[in-house]
C-alpha cells in the first residue's frame, strides 16, 4: 500500500490481506501515511535461518567459481548478449 498525493494504491496483496483482516488494511494505512512506525522484533531463529542461506550461497559461488568456470563464463556471455550487466 502507498499513499501518493493523498490518493491511496493497493496491491492484490493488500486486497486479499483486507479479506483476512480488515484490522490489518487500517494498519498498513496508518503506516503509508506516516501515522505509526513499522512494527520491529527481533527472531533468533530468522537470524540463524538467514545465516544459513548466506553461507549456502556463498559456498555454491566458491564451488561454481572453482570447478566450473566454464559455465560462469557462458552465464556472464549471456547476460551480456541480454543488455544486462
Amino acid at each position: 500500500m502507498k499513499v501518493r498525493d493523498r490518493a491511496v494504491s493497493l496491491s492484490a496483496t493488500d486486497l486479499a490481506n483486507h479479506l483476512s483482516c480488515p484490522h490489518l488494511t487500517t494498519l498498513d494505512l496508518r503506516l503509508a501515511k506516516g501515522e505509526i512506525a513499522a512494527p520491529t522484533w527481533d527472531n533468533p531463529h530468522l537470524r540463524v535461518l538467514q545465516q544459513r542461506g548466506l553461507e549456502h550461497e556463498l559456498t555454491l559461488k566458491a564451488y561454481e567459481q572453482k570447478d566450473s568456470p566454464s559455465f560462469i563464463f557462458r552465464a556472464k556471455r549471456t547476460r551480456r548478449q541480454l543488455g544486462r550487466p
